[in-house]
């Protein structure tokens, strides 16, 4: 758990790991998978703790399969959530209590 103290901190600090993770976030939300994908992983590099980045990994490698079975690239999805599922199985390794939800793994 991080104090809130030092929640305000990384807030406050263009570039930290926590900001990196809320653009991810946000670029996951507009579609925009292979940036979320990009912030995530800058953020890893500073924190490679960060759950939450692995998850928005995890969510943005699922999105890109959907979009590609939709596509009819089965192949391609495959491999994508597969990706997927790697990158939750490393969330709820560093945090067993993260949510996830239609995660492959989800017990």
């Amino acid at each position: 758990m991080i104090p809130l103290l030092r929640i305000i901190q990384l807030r406050l600090t263009p570039g930290s790991w926590f900001n990196l993770v809320r653009k991810s976030y946000k670029e996951c939300i507009a579609g925009n998978y292979f940036e979320s994908i990009n912030l995530a992983e800058k953020a890893l590099k500073i924190n490679p703790r960060a759950s939450e980045a692995y998850r928005l990994i995890g969510n943005s490698y699922e999105f890109l399969g959907d979009e590609k079975q939709e596509e009819g690239d089965l192949e391609k999805a495959r491999e994508f959530h597969r990706m997927a599922t790697e990158a939750w199985d490393k969330a709820r390794k560093i945090n067993p209590l993260i949510i996830i939800p239609g995660y492959h793994g989800y017990r």
